[in-house]
């Protein structure tokens, strides 16, 4: 099953970008916090806690260490593939980024 905060990623990819670019990357902490305001009382967050109960262990209503270690699986993953796709000249990095998110 995926998880309903896919919609949100890309966009938490491109705060996690911003703040490397500054040479200001997220503590787990801060990054917790924020993916979980973000979701604070929302429809996201009514699927997150279902999901959770149905996939996970966790007794906790948040966003924890698992979907810390997750997301940087996909940070890894998306940056991988995207250099790939610059290479193969299918894609360009622009000077500024353009953030589209679907939700």
């Amino acid at each position: 099953p995926s998880s309903p905060m896919m919609k949100l990623e890309p966009l938490l990819l491109e705060f996690v970008h911003q703040r490397h670019r500054i040479r200001q990357p997220f503590t787990k902490k801060e990054f917790l916090s924020l993916t979980n305001s973000l979701i604070k009382d929302t429809e996201t967050e009514k699927k997150m806690i279902d999901f959770k109960s149905r996939n996970s262990h966790s007794i906790s209503n948040q966003l924890g260490d698992g979907y810390w270690r997750g997301f940087h699986e996909f940070e890894s993953m998306y940056d991988g593939i995207y250099d790939i796709m610059v290479e193969a000249k299918v894609a360009k990095r622009l000077s500024t980024p353009i953030i589209c998110v679907v939700c």
